[in-house]
């Protein structure tokens, strides 16, 4: 899983079709529930650095429906959880999944308020504009806040 993630970061946005074509086995396989719901955290915390470096790659358009995405920011939301841990090993990697998945909220909810559409599940997150790349967590858990200082 590792060394996916090392290759994953990589790769280019957009690539061509024979690409594609040889991703499409890791881009189903990380989102089976036997790893997005895996016990050990380190293989979770694989899992969502791939997931979001394939997003980066897929970008603009996602490889995966409403349902598997809606499993992928559960995930998320639970690797956050380990942002107030500075000094662990793997708190750089959950910074970048941070920043990844915060730029693809954001144009996400956009995209939902442009259809009309609504998801109960995305009620529950509110998400203000980073200034930097300084991770800030306020008083209030639903909000997540980057800022300067």
């Amino acid at each position: 899983m590792q060394q996916a993630a090392v290759l994953l970061q990589e790769g280019e946005q957009s690539p061509p079709p024979s690409i594609v074509v040889a991703m499409k086995a890791i881009t189903e396989a990380l989102v089976l529930p036997s790893l997005l719901r895996h016990k050990d955290e380190d293989v979770k915390l694989l899992v969502a650095s791939c997931i979001s470096e394939i997003m980066r790659i897929f970008a603009p358009e996602a490889p995966y429906d409403d349902d598997v995405l809606k499993d992928i920011f559960q995930l998320i939301v639970n690797i956050f959880q380990g942002l107030n841990e500075v000094s662990s090993p793997s708190f750089p990697r959950r910074v970048n999944i941070l920043f990844f998945f915060f730029f693809f909220l954001e144009l996400f909810f956009i995209a939902l308020l442009h259809q009309g559409g609504r998801r109960p599940w995305c009620k529950k997150y509110k998400v203000r504009e980073p200034q930097s790349r300084t991770v800030r967590v306020y008083g209030d858990p639903d909000i997540v806040t980057l800022s300067d200082t």
